[in-house]
């Protein structure tokens, strides 16, 4: 009876938590294998993962690499959106985008979050590359969830960074918004019609307005750094379209930069 018990706790730990089969080898597309994992634990290798079709994370899915240097997922289809999650879930330890490419593919998003669903957890990924909507957009009323020690930034396109659309009480620490080299103005963080974000530490830097505030309420920025890396001056730190002031506590600002306009 102990044996049948141990080996079916085995099997148990196997299947919960085993490796996926993905080659991660930079040459085979690692889609469909990766694809298959879920819902349920998918741990990947140290390498490069090449994705052609969207992967979607649903209900009660892990995905989490090897480390945030060492597992790079990479979007090899123009504007499609990388990764997609329905469902509770949880990533970590990841890099998305398009580091290391030889040649620019264009993607639609890198991170896409679509509610109305909850207990997100987001910890200690990066997200980068050249966009044409955003690296990061949670909408649809996603709430209740949370973002940890991560990195998002967009390059050289007229897209946002940051976009919560409908959502809220989102807990986001320690975390970066980047819109560098964009062609015509953009934000690195756009709130619309959210509530109850609160930004812990992290910072947000883009050219133009840096976070466009539209219909959204309880904002709160604690400790966020704002500025441009280009080192540029942006309009303002934070635009207020139909929304009442977040609230700013010990917020570095560039000199010059209204906080607000």
């Amino acid at each position: 009876m102990r044996l049948i018990f141990g080996v079916c706790l085995l099997l148990f730990l196997l299947g919960s938590d085993a490796p996926a089969e993905a080659l991660c080898d930079g040459v085979t597309d690692d889609s469909a294998t990766i694809q298959a994992g879920f819902p349920g634990n998918v741990k990947l290798p140290v390498g490069r993962c090449l994705i052609g079709t969207p992967l979607i994370l649903s209900q009660g899915s892990t995905l989490e690499g090897s480390g945030v240097d060492a597992t790079i997922l990479l979007g090899i289809t123009p504007d499609m959106d990388l990764l997609i999650i329905t469902g509770t879930s949880r990533v970590a330890h990841l890099n998305l985008g398009q580091s290391g490419l030889p040649w620019p593919v264009r993607l639609h998003r890198g991170l896409t979050i679509t509610g109305p669903i909850d207990r997100i957890l987001i910890d200690d990924i990066y997200v980068s590359g050249h966009f044409t909507d955003s690296a990061f957009r949670c909408d649809g009323g996603a709430a209740s969830s949370t973002i940890r020690a991560s990195r998002f930034w967009t390059w050289g396109e007229a897209a946002v960074t940051g976009y919560f659309l409908q959502c809220a009480d989102w807990v986001i620490e320690g975390s970066e918004f980047h819109n560098v080299g964009a062609p015509s103005p953009s934000d690195a963080l756009l709130l619309w019609q959210a509530s109850s974000l609160r930004f812990y530490g992290g910072n947000i830097a883009g050219d133009d307005l840096l976070v466009n505030n539209s219909q959204s309420a309880w904002i709160i920025f604690d400790g966020t750094a704002f500025y441009s890396d280009a080192g540029l001056l942006p309009r303002c730190a934070v635009g207020l379209f139909d929304s009442p002031m977040p609230a700013f506590r010990a917020n570095p600002v560039p000199p010059g930069t209204p906080l607000t306009c």
